[in-house]
């Protein structure tokens, strides 16, 4: 006979492993000293098995677990990434120590957030949507390709640090970067931006992205689970594009290790840092708002609309057309005919410079890297502004014509150019 205090065993709600994981390793040795990371792993914990990821995210990090107000601004601020990587320690910690018999591990991606909880074989927990399972996949290989690549590029140019002997060629970027034996900072391009934007909200602006606030771009509920799981993971990293990473390369081979190159995503970037310094800003209004800092002052404006894909010249001269624009559709391709701008133009305080390189899509801003970085491309500059020569450039801006074949650039030509005067 049952007893009637006691629920048959088939009514008994089976105790979840992993918040007993969660509570083992909070009360461990490991965590007895670090009362902040283990707050912060019960809440991460917590919201992602109650399924609401969407509230894991550095904002609400830091105010939940570390009491920061409502003017916390992550970019300015990197107590919740300092965090998590003390935190991914303390775990590894746990499960070298006390918890080398768990069956059941906690991972926290780097670059995000979202606990993942998986066995030791290396297996999700049982239960996972294979959608989740792909998608985490498909993250992480992003992630750990972009990081390698960052890595590598790091490593040449520490090469070049120790022994550089010989001058690079004199190209438009060399002209550039000797002009001044200060540092540069080359911003690369938010790619995850880019894949949450696509198909809707094209108006997000940079007060929005400054303030790391992406609610406009979530995908409704009526869309399902994936895109959701999709939206918390681009959100939570920082991905960039291959084809930045070719024009990062040019720039530090360029530099051969006499200026100092530095390399940062545009979602840490602030509006100060424009204030002062020199910079190279990597993709468009669309993929790296902090260019639609400087678009009030172009001649050629960015768009993106009824007219397609490129580039408005507000004042055309005769000859010029009014848009150098290519259709959406022809855009994803990356092959064919495109356009790329080329800006250097004042920062925000008129002290020091900023290069602007912009296409229609990745192989375009590749095409406009390649062509400041060839040697031959001088000549067809100086005579596109009249100018005598590179030792002195003015502020200007370059509209290119490219060719790509199989997502691969050919030739660039210059379709436009605009000296800009002082004010």
């Amino acid at each position: 006979m049952i007893n009637a205090a006691t629920p048959p065993v088939s009514n008994r709600i089976a105790p979840d492993p992993r918040q007993e994981l969660v509570q083992r390793i909070v009360s461990s040795s490991a965590f007895s000293k670090s009362p902040r990371l283990r707050d912060f792993l019960l809440f991460v914990a917590e919201q992602t098995l109650s399924g609401h990821n969407e509230v894991i995210n550095e904002i609400e990090i830091a105010r939940q677990v570390f009491g920061r107000g409502a003017d916390f601004v992550p970019s300015d601020d990197s107590l919740v990434r300092v965090s998590a990587r003390q935190l991914r320690a303390k775990l590894k910690e746990y499960f070298d120590g006390d918890g080398k018999a768990e069956p059941l591990l906690i991972d926290i991606p780097k670059g995000a957030y979202i606990p993942v909880f998986v066995r030791r074989d290396g297996a999700r927990q049982p239960g996972a949507p294979a959608a989740s399972r792909r998608y985490w996949k498909t993250a992480a290989f992003i992630f750990v390709a972009v990081n390698a690549a960052l890595l590598a590029l790091n490593l040449v140019w520490s090469r070049r640090l120790s022994s550089a002997n010989t001058a690079p060629a004199p190209s438009i970027l060399t002209s550039l970067l000797f002009a001044e034996r200060t540092p540069v900072q080359v911003v690369v391009s938010d790619f995850g931006l880019s894949l949450l934007r696509y198909g809707r909200h094209a108006n997000y602006g940079l007060e929005a992205y400054s303030a790391w606030n992406y609610e406009d771009l979530r995908p409704p509920a009526s869309e399902g689970e994936y895109p959701r799981q999709f939206f918390e993971v681009l959100r939570s990293h920082r991905i960039t594009r291959l084809g930045d990473l070719t024009v990062l390369l040019a720039i530090q081979r360029a530099s051969a290790g006499r200026v100092p190159v530095y390399v940062r995503h545009s979602r840490d970037i602030s509006i100060r840092d424009f204030k002062r310094g020199r910079h190279i800003v990597l993709g468009n209004p669309y993929s790296t708002p902090w260019v639609s800092l400087f678009e009030d002052g172009m001649n050629f404006e960015s768009v993106r609309g009824v007219h397609g894909v490129g580039f408005h010249n507000r004042h055309p001269r005769a000859s010029e057309r009014d848009y150098y624009t290519i259709g959406n559709e022809q855009a994803s391709k990356e092959e064919g005919i495109g356009y790329a701008r080329l800006a250097y133009v004042p920062n925000t305080s008129g002290a020091e410079s900023v290069l602007i390189l912009g296409g229609v899509n990745m192989v375009t801003m590749e095409a406009a890297g390649d062509f400041i970085a060839d040697p031959n491309s001088v000549s067809e500059l100086l005579r596109a502004l009249s100018v005598p020569s590179t030792s002195r450039l003015p502020y200007f801006e370059v509209l290119l014509e490219t060719n790509s074949v199989d997502n691969v650039p050919q030739k660039s030509r210059i379709v436009a150019a605009r000296v800009r005067r002082p004010g």
